[in-house]
């Protein structure tokens, strides 16, 4: 298993993790970068941005700009996964931007509005297979309803993807737990 992270290391926000298993790639967010963040551009990545997306898959780990902002840069046959609920949002946040008066801006969410069309959403724990990778996602807590961690595994390890979270308030509570239980 080969981790490589395109951009987030060294930020907030802009994420994009791959995870590669014996040629079939698990990329995580694809996020736009926060304003005010030194930019970092992206050079092409293969089977995300280019090449062939067959052996390619990308998890949303939830709805915020930073995590799924650059989703229409993604090849078109690229499959797409979000939470359930967090899909709902999230098209409904984008179908209001549309209304923004400038026109290039409301063409960009129209196209955004679009893709979002393909997203398959999932459920916490429901297993996702990509080739010799098997996705898992847990529900935590966050500021963006819905949000998720993921269990990959392939080659026999384990890895956790935490995404963003928090173990405060009354369902950060949660965050040990489900650790414990399933990472």
């Amino acid at each position: 298993m080969k981790i490589q992270i395109h951009r987030g290391s060294n930020q907030i926000g802009g994420c994009v993790c791959e995870i590669e298993s014996s040629g079939y790639k698990v990329f995580i967010d694809f996020g736009e970068q926060l304003p005010g963040a030194e930019k970092i551009s992206l050079h092409p990545i293969e089977g995300l941005t280019c090449g062939d997306s067959s052996k390619s898959a990308l998890f949303i780990t939830h709805y915020h700009a930073d995590h799924i902002g650059k989703i229409i840069e993604a090849l078109d046959d690229l499959p797409i996964y979000l939470g359930k609920t967090a899909l709902e949002i999230y098209q409904h946040y984008t179908k209001r931007l549309t209304y923004i008066k400038d026109r290039t801006e409301s063409d960009k969410n129209k196209n955004l509005l679009q893709r979002t069309k393909t997203i398959t959403t999932f459920e916490a724990l429901q297993k996702i297979k990509v080739g010799g990778i098997t996705v898992i996602p847990l529900l935590v807590d966050h500021s963006a309803f819905d949000a998720y961690m993921f269990i990959i595994e392939a080659e026999g390890k384990r890895i956790l993807h935490t995404g963003d979270f928090r173990g405060h308030g009354f369902r950060g509570k949660a965050l040990l737990k489900t650790l414990r239980a399933y990472a």
